[in-house]
């Protein structure tokens, strides 16, 4: 049982300050440019009919009342006190229709379902979920909306403002989107690379998310929204930089056309096999990513979101390129070892992510970021590798371009890899199986994380925080904070140790962290062993003699001992003044030892 109980959502509206009575309908409004005197009252409201897709009508608030008295605020601080008129309109369900609102005067748009102030309130404060609100828009600009109903019915539109003093004529468009050409995967629209780069500009407005199954492209995120398609032949060994601005949140990803348009396969496409994945663009940003195909042929280009019902127009490019230096896997730069000792210092600004999702290391989340790859030969010894970025970074290693993937969730096996927090400092041990060369990659698990790190790799001695009385420091110097360590080495240090824990006397051997903690701020503690350790996990204060007894005392509450080798043991606590506190790595057998990643995590 992982304690959540089922998704229950419910959704139901209050409408005690519904008129109990029925204003006379206005005229019905049809076609292009009609002029009419509107209704200030939302039981009136003026209708609109769609011809052709389309409608325009023109009004003036300037004789018109506030109905609701400032009690429509949609969400923000500022009520709308200013004169309305109000608009209905039959939509018709997973249909897209986009309202331009042209006032001569500071005004807003919002859209709604009843004409009730709890309702409307609601509706036009849901980011198009049941309604919107677009605006305050100066005069002669244009406030808009797009939408996309769950429901087949009538709609509301109220044209207003922030102050009675903001009234006059305005113009107000309503019109149906017809969906792209290109809105189905078998339908995508062909693009032919000139002199290696294509450009287009689209549209995901009056599209649909075409799968009933979620894409994930391997990640923790699901692409929703609408998407659109592409089709480009691309090389075998080329590399291909792909580049999405869109002007709403706009997420990119790439399958062979072997794929046949069938989720399953996209899925594993996309995820950086035989494909690629750009998960979140920004509303006006531009997004990049790399891929160089693993056959030559035809591979679909989707533009899509991760949110609901978003969609815009974008741009899209297709560019064939050359990476710089170690910007991929193949051209990893090699770092220059003294004896047993050597650095390496980098930026990963201006490099692009290379493997889509494909990358994830045991615990971590994909790794999405742009990359460099450095080569650093080691001897069968173990090393201490310090890493130090400048941004939220996670430092892979493995042995080859090609089981770096697996490599790097092996917890010290053939691989290993450590989160770090900007400006803070993690520590990586590795005993290479055998003598040889070893690929490093500096990522991130944000397509935006990039910065400057510096690497130094030198020869591990053994451990010395083996001693409750003599424990290693650990430095938090940002947010994920990550040490590796190591149990094998070490020795029982303190016999009888259980922090009241029902599993038992703790009697394995321990290693020890000494941590800085600031207070009021709430800490979780995350201990990652490998596939074959069964660890346990405590902390008390430093202060703490270092005697069974008060120690036990002193880590009541704050110890795990969860059964199972590779489990992960966690802590969360929240000193309540600055404190000193000893962190232990401990196991219930003196032979029940192995590697472990201990990170350190706060808000």
């Amino acid at each position: 049982m992982d304690g959540r109980g089922p998704d229950i959502s419910s959704d139901f509206r209050l409408q005690l300050d519904r008129p109990p009575f029925s204003w006379p309908e206005a005229g019905d409004l049809t076609g292009q440019d009609v002029s009419v005197a509107g209704s200030d009252r939302c039981v009136g409201a003026s209708n609109i009919t769609l011809v052709s897709g389309a409608a325009s009508v023109t009004g003036n608030t300037a004789a018109a009342k506030n109905e609701f008295s400032g009690a429509i605020r949609c969400g923000g601080a500022v009520p709308f006190v200013g004169p309305q008129h109000y608009y209905k309109i039959a939509l018709t369900r997973a249909k897209f229709y986009r309202f331009t609102l042209t006032p001569q005067f500071k005004g807003v748009l919002y859209l709604f379902s009843e004409c009730g102030k709890n309702i409307i309130n609601s509706d036009c404060s849901s980011g198009g979920a049941s309604g919107d609100l677009a605006g305050p828009v100066a005069a002669g600009g244009q406030a808009r909306i797009t939408f996309s109903p769950d429901d087949t019915g009538t709609y509301y539109l109220g044209v207003d403002s922030a102050s009675s003093a903001d009234a006059g004529t305005f113009t107000l468009k309503a019109e149906e989107l017809a969906a792209p050409k290109n809105a189905s995967c078998k339908t995508a629209q062909a693009l032919t690379l000139a002199a290696g780069k294509a450009t287009v500009s689209g549209t995901t407005l009056g599209a649909t998310n075409e799968f009933s199954t979620t894409l994930n492209c391997g990640l923790g995120v699901s692409f929703i929204g609408p998407q659109v398609y592409y089709a480009a032949t691309l090389t075998k060994g080329a590399w291909y930089r792909l580049s999405l601005t869109p002007k709403f949140s706009g997420a990119l990803w790439v399958a062979s056309d072997k794929a046949q348009c069938k989720y399953t396969n996209i899925n594993v496409d996309c995820g950086g096999i035989g494909g690629t994945v750009l998960p979140l663009v920004s509303s006006g940003k531009t997004g990049q990513v790399a891929f160089s195909p693993m056959a030559s042929g035809k591979y679909i280009v989707a533009v899509g979101s991760p949110v609901a019902k978003a969609s815009g127009d974008f741009s899209l490019s297709i560019e064939a390129f050359t990476p710089s230096g170690n910007m991929v896997c193949a051209g990893a730069t090699k770092v220059l070892m003294t004896g047993d000792k050597g650095s390496v210092k980098g930026t990963t600004v201006g490099s692009l992510n290379d493997t889509g999702a494909a990358v994830m290391c045991g615990n971590l989340p994909p790794l999405v970021g742009p990359q460099r790859y450095h080569q650093v030969d080691l001897n069968a010894k173990p090393y201490r590798l310090q890493f130090k970025p400048t941004f939220p970074a996670i430092l892979t290693l493995g042995k080859t371009c090609a089981s770096l993937p697996a490599d790097c969730g092996t917890n010290g096996l053939a691989g290993g890899a450590i989160a770090v927090g900007p400006g803070a400092t993690g520590t990586l041990i590795f005993a290479p199986p055998s003598a040889g060369t070893y690929l490093l990659s500096v990522d991130s698990a944000a397509v935006t994380g990039q910065g400057s790190y510096e690497v130094l790799i030198q020869e591990d001695k053994k451990p010395t925080n083996g001693a409750c009385g003599a424990p290693g420091t650990m430095t938090l110097a940002g947010s994920p904070t990550s040490e590796l360590g190591d149990t094998s080495a070490l020795k029982n240090d303190l016999t009888g140790v259980s922090c009241g824990l029902k599993t038992g006397a703790l009697v394995g051997p321990a290693a020890y962290f000494k941590v800085s903690l600031l207070g009021g701020k709430t800490y979780t503690v995350t201990l990652t062993p490998e596939k074959t350790f069964d660890p346990a996990l405590y902390a008390f204060p430093a202060a703490t003699t270092c005697a069974v007894a008060a120690v036990n005392i002193a880590c009541k509450g704050t110890a795990s001992d969860k059964v199972g080798a590779g489990v992960t043991e966690t802590l969360t606590f929240k000193p309540s003044s600055k404190t000193d506190m000893i962190l232990a790595v401990d196991s219930w057998s003196p032979s029940e030892v192995g590697r472990f990643t201990l990170t350190v995590s706060w808000k």
